[in-house]
């Protein structure tokens, strides 16, 4: 089995050898043509760079060493093809071009001297088709196009003995040069149709006008395609003959019966050109009547004969007379055209000074805008000059408008900076010390100058926008910042009024402390706000402190008048008190001073009578009458001791020594009354 399978495989591989081997030798073929090919372009390459050069400086060693080199490539592809009858006809097809290429290359190399002189022909050639002047009229169409056609047959001759050698710059120059003159034929051409085309739509157009009776629109009309028809090619004239002919036949025997017409209407048209010149109009009207009747008198045509000449003559007599007016009024508009020529001059000497003079380009700037509106406000000159005086204001003008535009560029930039700047501030949260820097950048602004007019008022509402956002802001945290604080002006006011209430309603001298401690506290808080808001509210602390001070010194006269009530309840208490006890509770519920003075052993050195009247004495009060003596005798004493020993007794020091007696006997309780009314109210 092994053996018979291998029988068939090497019968198999011996059917295919053949064609494996054809199949190879045609790879390697093809490679080996691909490898001459390479280096056949590589030849003609080099070739083509060299005669693309200066063909004069070409040696001839160059020259043949390029010729040996395809000569051995021709050679080289002859031989392949002979050693390989393989070869299948696409790869011939391939070589039959190299051949070409390497036939053409050194028949151009073996005739350099040839080649050469071709070169400088082409190059007179070009340079004289290069001078000639395209053709820019309808006439020249039929001429050029022949003309171009000769030049073309020329080139042809010159270059087609050297074919893909020829140099490309050349070959650029001439299809550059040959497709300006298409393009300029082809526009002649285009523009010919076109009015073809105008002619004969025109004419059906007059034809139109003719029948629907408007003689005198078609007349007119046909005056201008006359003109028309006449700049035609003879070639193009034939196009529209035709439709012409015809027109020109319908619009001659319209002028026969124009001349039939005019008869009649020419002296009353005459008459109105008499009427007009002895009472003219305005200027405007005027101007307009003397047209309107010169083109109506134009319209009626002209017959020729004795009369109708004779009509004419007295219409031109006439209608310079009825134009006289505008004339002088033209006349006065010229010399002030002449007047506003020559300040328009003067302007520009102005302008040429300014432009030589060293000035700030601030001041440069304001002269510009003077000059610009004086030149403006200048009236118009003859439409002869305007294009030559214009110029010359353009030319003097363009050196300061540089520099100006300079100057608006730097101010410009300078705005923007500021701009951006003060949009940079709204990012910040201390708004008030934005504000600030805000306005610091608005006295940069003002020190600027001009950005031109159309730029500074955009870039003044960019600024004012961003400087009014900021200030909005402001205004916002202001506010928010007002709200507080009247808030807390409420706050202080109601605070304020309760501690008023507290004041009233107090009591005692320790409620009042606590009261003039808060009000302490609402005093700081009132110092704390700003000047301008705070005045009433100090005003009211201080009321309130004033009242603090009143109801405190209320207060302690109270607790005194209490204090001495107490003790003098107490003493009134004694005339009757015989339990050691009951004296014992009372006395301690008496103030200290009082109540040592009661228990003290010391026996004073004035009776209470005697006291009383010392006590009345201190207190400039009118004793009893029957006591005069013992007030004489009292006040002698008082004085004596104030100047000998520089004492004096006060009302206190008498009250305890009244008190020092100890109990009160019934037959001195008015003395108790009567002293009373010195302590209590």
């Amino acid at each position: 089995r092994y053996q018979q399978i291998s029988e068939k495989i090497q019968s198999l591989i011996d059917s295919l050898a053949p064609q494996w081997e054809l199949k190879k030798e045609q790879q390697q073929q093809q490679l080996k043509l691909a490898e001459v090919t390479a280096r056949v372009d590589q030849h003609i390459q080099d070739v083509s760079t060299l005669l693309a050069g200066n063909v004069e400086d070409i040696t001839l060693g160059e020259v043949e060493k390029l010729e040996t080199l395809l000569q051995q490539e021709q050679e080289n592809i002859s031989a392949l093809l002979n050693s390989n009858e393989t070869a299948v006809k696409p790869e011939i097809d391939k070589l039959e071009p190299l051949f070409n290429q390497i036939f053409q290359s050194r028949s151009t190399l073996e005739r350099l001297p040839e080649f050469q002189q071709a070169i400088k022909v082409a190059n007179e050639f070009l340079g004289k088709f290069e001078k000639l002047a395209l053709p820019s009229d309808n006439s020249q169409v039929e001429a050029s196009l022949a003309y171009l056609k000769e030049q073309k047959l020329q080139w042809q001759a010159i270059t087609a003995p050297y074919a893909s050698n020829w140099p490309v710059n050349l070959e650029s120059k001439w299809n550059k040069l040959r497709g300006n003159w298409k393009s300029a034929i082809n526009a002649l051409n285009a523009q010919i149709k076109q009015n073809e085309q105008r002619c004969k739509n025109k004419l059906t157009t007059i034809d139109t006008l003719i029948k629907q009776g408007k003689y005198k629109a078609a007349m007119g009309m046909f005056t201008r395609v006359e003109t028309w028809y006449q700049a035609l090619p003879e070639k193009s004239q034939r196009f529209v003959n035709r439709a012409y002919e015809d027109v020109k036949e319908q619009v001659e025997n319209l002028k026969d019966w124009q001349q039939y017409i005019a008869q009649p209407r020419k002296p009353a048209l005459l008459d109105d050109v008499i009427a007009l010149a002895q009472t003219p109009l305005d200027i405007a009207a005027q101007s307009a009547a003397v047209k309107r009747l010169r083109s109506e008198w134009s319209s009626l045509g002209n017959t020729q004969t004795e009369s109708d000449n004779a009509l004419n003559v007295a219409f031109d007599e006439a209608i310079e007379k009825a134009f006289e007016p505008c004339r002088v009024h033209f006349a006065e508009q010229e010399k002030v055209r002449t007047a506003n020529y020559h300040g328009k001059l003067e302007l520009i000497n102005q302008i040429s000074a300014l432009n030589s003079a060293e000035i700030e380009d601030g001041t440069c700037a304001e002269h510009l805008l003077k000059l610009q509106k004086q030149w403006r406000e200048i009236g118009h000159v003859d439409y002869k000059k305007r294009d030559e005086i214009n110029n010359a204001y353009g030319e003097a003008i363009a050196p300061i408008q540089q520099k100006v535009e300079s100057f608006y560029k730097l101010n410009v930039e300078a705005k923007l900076g500021l701009i951006q700047q003060v949009e940079s501030l709204l990012e910040n949260e201390d708004v008030l010390e934005s504000v600030d820097v805000a306005k610091g950048l608005q006295k940069k602004w003002q020190l600027i100058g001009s950005g031109g007019s159309k730029q500074d008022n955009q870039l003044w509402r960019q600024f004012r926008q961003a400087n009014d956002a900021l200030f909005s802001k402001r205004n916002s945290v202001k506010q928010q910042q007002k709200d507080t604080v009247n808030s807390l002006i409420s706050e202080l006011h109601a605070e304020c009024e309760g501690i008023r209430l507290r004041i009233d309603e107090a009591k005692e001298l320790v409620e009042l402390k606590l009261v003039e401690s808060d009000l302490l506290g609402v005093d700081r808080r009132i110092k704390d706000l700003d000047s301008k808001i705070n005045k009433k509210l100090i005003s009211i602390s201080r009321e309130l402190q004033n009242e603090v001070q009143l109801r405190s010194a209320s207060l302690r006269q109270q607790q005194k008048a209490a204090v001495m009530k107490g003790v003098f309840d107490f003493m009134r208490s004694t005339v009757e008190m015989d339990n050691a006890t009951s004296e014992s509770e009372l006395l301690a519920a008496l103030p200290s001073p009082y109540r040592q003075a009661y228990a003290s052993n010391q026996t004073p050195s004035h009776n209470r009578l005697q006291l009383n009247v010392m006590l009345d004495i201190l207190s400039d009060r009118q004793s009893i009458a029957s006591e005069s003596e013992l007030r004489q005798s009292l006040q002698l004493e008082m004085m004596s001791a104030k100047l000998q020993n520089g004492t004096e007794s006060s009302q206190k020091d008498i009250l305890n020594q009244w008190i020092q007696h100890g109990k009160v006997a019934e037959s001195e309780l008015y003395l108790l009354d009567r002293i009373e009314t010195h302590f209590v109210a």
